[in-house]
C-alpha cells in the first residue's frame, strides 16, 4: 500500500501498516489502537503539514508512556531573536502565549516552560501549532 493510501485509510479511522515504505501510521495506531488520534486531529495532520512533526513527536511520546517509558523527543530548533529578551539564540515556543524564547527566559518561569513543553509533546492540552 502506498503512503498516500495508508494516510487516506488512517484519516477514515482504519489504520494499517506497514505501507510499502515500511512505515507505521503517523500516530502508531496501526500497532496500538488506543493511540488513534481523534478525527479532527487526523484531518488537521493532512491539512496542516507544518504541524506534522509536532503531532508525530506527541504520538511517539504517548506510545512510549503507555509502556511505562519516558521519552524526550527533540527536534531542530531555529535560531533567532528571543521574543522576550531579544538575544539571538536557539528558540523554543515555550513562552506563556507561545512566544519563541531562549533557554534563559525559559528558566525564569519553569512551570510555564514545562507546561508548554508538555503541550508541544502532546502530553497535555491541545497542540500549540
Amino acid at each position: 500500500m502506498t503512503p498516500e493510501k495508508q494516510l487516506e485509510l488512517w484519516v477514515k479511522g482504519d489504520p494499517r501498516c506497514p505501507n510499502d515504505q515500511g512505515e507505521c501510521c503517523p500516530d502508531f495506531s496501526c500497532c496500538k489502537s488506543e493511540l488513534l488520534l481523534p478525527l479532527a486531529d487526523r484531518q488537521r495532520f493532512v491539512a496542516e503539514p507544518a504541524c506534522r512533526e509536532e503531532m508525530m513527536m506527541g504520538a511517539l511520546a504517548k506510545s512510549l508512556s503507555l509502556e511505562g517509558q519516558v521519552a524526550t523527543v527533540l527536534a531542530a530548533a531555529p535560531r533567532g531573536a528571543c521574543n522576550l529578551c531579544g538575544c539571538v539564540a536557539e528558540l523554543r515556543p515555550y513562552g506563556a502565549n507561545g512566544e519563541h524564547i531562549c533557554a534563559t527566559c525559559g528558566r525564569l518561569d519553569p512551570k510555564t516552560t514545562e507546561r508548554r513543553m508538555a503541550e508541544r509533546l502532546g502530553l497535555a492540552g491541545e497542540p500549540s501549532c
